[in-house]
């Protein structure tokens, strides 16, 4: 096996930042659910209100399936800066 370098304190940053814009998402979620819920609510007939719900949460779902996959990319980036640590001996 052949090493090609790489930076684990980068990859450590990367996946902090990664692991806010996750959070990020997943807060984006949420409002866009309460939002369609507000929205629902006041559309005045209930099949176009329930539609509006239906379809926000829907979407919320997605960004939360989004949130999961940028938190696995996180995670992903942290085992490699460690495994780059323990084949290395140092920081780089």
């Amino acid at each position: 096996m052949t090493f090609a370098g790489g930076d684990p304190d980068a990859l450590t940053s990367e996946a902090r930042m990664l692991t806010h814009v996750g959070d990020d998402i997943r807060t984006d979620a949420l409002r866009l659910v309460g939002l369609g819920k507000e929205a629902g609510g006041l559309a005045g007939d209930g099949g176009i209100g329930d539609a509006i719900i239906r379809a926000t949460s829907a979407i919320g779902g997605v960004l939360n399936g989004s949130a999961i996959l940028v938190d696995g990319l996180a995670g992903g980036a942290v085992t490699q800066a460690d495994q780059l640590r323990r084949a290395t001996g140092s920081g780089r």
